[in-house]
């Protein structure tokens, strides 16, 4: 016979026997034969049987066996009881009537045996279990040993369940109980008399003792956890009926660590207690902290049930520093949004394990870094010589397969409020390093339905920031971002808008980009040329505004170090150039490019040793940025926090003017050294920097020192508002020589969203001047 149901015990028989009589007893015995238990073949020998009467039964050698394990019926009692036997058991068959999401179970029963001492009154039934090393989902929880009895199908049966350490037999966990089968007791046993009551059928009780358990059984009874680790000890009473049970008491928790997956974040449990009461499971006050060990938060709530089904999360996690460590994924864990945040925050869990809520109120602190991939290129494409537009080959077909199978079920908000603590990149592209980072201040509400739809509502302003801008996948020159930027998200976050300025700095001569207007003065202002010769700071601003995946980019020049007579010149241009932006985009591609100015006509000037002049000014930002990677490393082991960023900067400038007639002023080479450094997450922070012409051979003029920096900037306050600075420069006087200049300022700055919010602002900031005693 065979039973073709996946979760069949008995799966197949094949018996060959006899069936007769022997001293006024039926009696049955097999030939050589197998049985197919448990996906395994089980063999019965010859020379067996089983004999039964009215009131006799007697086996002789009724045994099964596959390898070491054995399966036997033998008669006791004088023949009237029966024991069955089974050796070496391994305990993973019972997965298969579990659920496997949920639990499974591996090790191996040395010995069970189930006795019943008088079969044809049914009484004394005893049932023993010893096993070796159970492992729960993997996991070790130690040696079980169970002993159950049962004086008849009246009485209740009565057991105790022990849980043992290996090494030492420490009582892990302790289970005593009972349960009615049938029918009432006619009285109540000394086991039942702790009840104070008399059980009906159906019913159980249970005392449960545990010292030092495994704290990873929590991830049998809550999903979406792992990483458990620790011990609990406890006492619960158990009671009700199989189909209503109750449980009562409390687990304290010696020390215990879990991770919430979704998170990525490892919290750590030390010293608390764990109440049971008829429908809930609930942590009040309880404390929690974070992987760092040093911040704390408190639990409020817990786990509600109907009799341990029909599960219902009501939880709120409320963070008691700004330091608390809230999420912690990479962009393996999520492609929506990853990094490490840090801040104060309160979080509201509810809804059931399978549609669960999670509600974030979250305010960044230090060490904050948020990641928001864009996945699109910025390469800029060569057209009309060169056309600064931001490609979207990706953005649709992103947005319409944005669906996320495995949160289906979840709903997750977070309301982040940014400060300029946190650091939040926008990443165009990782390999080329076409990035935005910025720190500032701003509203962000991030949300994934249960569907695994993405949006983003809010909005962001920059206080400081960088982006790398990328051209042609081979020159790589870092923006800075000027404070004020905003970045404005209506749902899509791939729908954002844009409104913000960047600057590069490059150390060129002007003669190029004035070439025009030079040669109308180079009689009557000879000295003028000499100084537009000269290698000068020139700014590139870069505006971008509309779209974030698809920029409207302008550029402008600005140069801050230039004679008041030479400014002049150079604003002329300017106002000329302002209406025609194919020539500013041209110019700024030869600054950002080739290093320099191109002169109006660019025919025969960009040659070879251009790009390889180009190719190794690159080189030496490269090898700067690692290197200032290198030293903030450094930085972070010696002084730890103390330090909280660290630039160093080597850039290389050649450049060229195009003044074939006069060698003298024909170009130059110069090295900038700059060094900036944050203190106390950049309260205090210091920028150090020279300037040194190499020339060409018998070019006098811009070799040695050029000049130097040196600015010192401190938030007086904590929300920095109010900024104390002090500086000292090298800049030109009115006869054009290079001169010191020193500089000290104390800068307010507060932001309001409408002139009547800032005028009643200063109305509250008047009356409590008048307020105030004197």
């Amino acid at each position: 016979a065979k039973d073709e149901a996946p979760n069949s015990i008995v799966e197949s028989i094949y018996l060959n026997g006899d069936l007769s009589v022997a001293d006024s007893l039926w009696q049955l015995s097999f030939n050589a034969s197998k049985i197919k238990l448990f996906s395994q073949e089980w063999l019965i020998e010859e020379d067996n049987y089983i004999r039964f009467g009215s009131n006799q039964l007697e086996t002789k050698q009724l045994e099964l066996f596959n390898g070491i394990k054995r399966i036997a019926l033998e008669s006791r009692n004088n023949n009237r009881g029966l024991k069955f036997a089974l050796t070496n058991f391994d305990l993973s068959e019972v997965n298969r009537f579990l659920d496997p999401e949920q639990i499974q179970l591996r090790g191996k029963a040395y010995d069970f045996e189930i006795s019943i001492g008088d079969v044809f009154l049914m009484r004394d039934i005893r049932a023993d279990l010893l096993s070796e090393m159970l492992y729960i989902n993997e996991k070790p929880y130690g040696e079980v040993l169970c002993n159950l009895e049962m004086e008849d199908l009246s009485k209740p049966v009565l057991g105790k369940v022990f849980l043992l350490e290996k090494k030492s037999q420490k009582q892990l966990l302790r289970v005593a109980g009972g349960v009615q089968i049938q029918g009432k007791p006619e009285e109540e046993t000394d086991a039942l008399k702790d009840t104070m009551r008399v059980m009906s059928a159906g019913e159980f009780w249970a005392d449960v003792r545990a010292d030092q358990f495994p704290f990873e059984v929590i991830e049998t009874i809550v999903p979406e956890i792992s990483q458990t680790a620790g011990r609990f000890g406890g006492n619960l009473k158990a009671y009700g009926t199989l189909v209503h049970p109750f449980v009562e008491g409390a687990l304290d928790i010696a020390e215990g660590q879990f991770m919430i997956d979704y998170l990525k974040t490892l919290y750590h449990i030390k010293n608390q207690t764990i109440a049971f009461t008829k429908n809930k499971i609930s942590a009040e006050g309880d404390t929690i902290f974070d992987a760092t060990k040093q911040h704390f938060a408190l639990v409020y709530g817990g786990l509600e049930h109907e009799h341990f089904s029909k599960w219902k999360i009501n939880c709120r996690v409320e963070s008691k520093d700004p330091g608390f460590l809230i999420l912690n994924t990479t962009i393996k864990d999520s492609d929506l949004y990853y990094g490490r945040a840090e801040g104060k925050f309160v979080m509201d869990v509810s809804g059931s394990f399978s549609r669960t809520n999670i509600a974030i109120e979250a305010t960044t602190g230090p060490g904050t870094r948020l990641y928001i991939p864009l996945y699109t290129t910025s390469d800029a494409a060569e057209a009309k010589f060169i056309n600064f537009e931001r490609n979207k080959p990706k953005a649709e077909t992103r947005k319409k397969d944005f669906v996320i199978s495995d949160l289906k079920g979840l709903n997750f908000e977070m309301d982040l409020s940014i400060t300029d603590q946190a650091e939040v990149q926008l990443i165009f592209d990782e390999q080329t390093g076409d990035i935005i980072k910025g720190r500032g201040e701003g509203n962000i509400k991030l949300a994934i339905n249960r569907e695994g739809e993405f949006t983003m509502y809010g909005g962001y302003q920059i206080v400081r920031g960088e982006y790398m801008f990328t051209l042609l996948n081979f020159v790589n020159k870092p923006f800075v971002v000027t404070n004020g930027g905003t970045i404005n998200w209506y749902g899509d976050p791939y729908g954002a808008q844009i409104n913000l300025d960047a600057t590069y700095e490059a150390n060129t001569s002007v003669y190029n980009f004035i070439k025009e207007e030079l040669e109308l003065l180079r009689t009557a202002r000879p000295k003028l040329l000499d100084e537009a010769a000269r290698a000068t700071k020139v700014i590139v601003t870069m505006h971008l505004a509309g779209d974030l995946m698809k920029p409207s980019i302008t550029f402008g020049l600005n140069f801050p170090n230039i004679t008041s007579e030479l400014k002049s010149v150079t604003d002329t241009k300017l106002r000329q150039m302002r209406q025609d932006q194919a020539e500013m985009s041209r110019q700024v591609f030869g600054l950002i490019v080739i290093g320099t100015f191109l002169p109006p006509s660019s025919a025969g000037f960009i040659q070879s040793s251009d790009y390889v002049a180009t190719a190794f000014n690159t080189l030496t930002q490269m090898i700067s940025n690692q290197f200032a990677n290198y030293l903030a490393g450094l930085a972070s082991e010696w002084f730890g926090g103390a330090v909280s960023s660290l630039d160093f900067d080597i850039i290389y400038s050649d450049y060229q003017n195009d003044v074939l007639s006069d060698p003298n002023r024909v170009g130059g080479r110069e090295v900038n050294v700059r060094l900036s450094s944050g203190f106390k997450n950049d309260r205090v922070t210091v920028q150090l920097g020279s300037q040194f012409g190499i020339g060409r051979p018998g070019i006098a003029a811009t070799d040695g020192f050029l000049g130097e920096d040196v600015t010192v900037q401190i938030a007086l306050t904590e929300n920095r508002q109010w900024r104390l600075k002090v500086y000292q420069r090298t800049e030109p006087d009115v006869s054009g020589q290079r001169s010191l200049r020193f500089g000290l300022g104390i800068n307010f700055q507060k932001d309001y969203d409408t002139f009547e919010d800032m005028w009643r602002s200063f109305g509250k900031a008047i009356s409590k001047k008048r307020r105030s005693p004197r």
